[in-house]
Parts: structure tokens; sequence; C-alpha cells
């Protein structure tokens, strides 16, 4: 089994995150505190040839 998504958690408070994001292969993200730079799910997750 292979992981085909990423999961992104913000804007935390006591009764959890109020944003959840799925995101799946080919997709972009940024990250809060530099949202100029985007990341591709791809490159966080790894290649799939390499598993």
């Amino acid at each position: 089994m292979t992981i085909q998504l990423a999961k992104v958690y913000r804007y935390s408070s006591e009764n959890g995150y109020s944003d959840i994001q799925k995101l799946s292969r080919g997709e972009k993200m940024s990250i809060q505190a530099f949202p100029e730079i985007n990341l591709v799910v791809d490159d966080i997750l790894g290649s799939l040839a390499n598993l």
C-alpha cells in the first residue's frame, strides 16, 4: 500500500482544526509562514518509482 495523499491542518483551536485539506499527488500546497513557496505533494511523499 502506498500513500497517495497529504493532509494539511491549519488554524488549531480547543475544538480541533478549522481547516483540513486533503491533497492528492500533483496538487500544490503552501506553508502559511511562506505562502509564496509552493510545494508539490509528490515532492513530499516521494516518487512512486522509488517505492
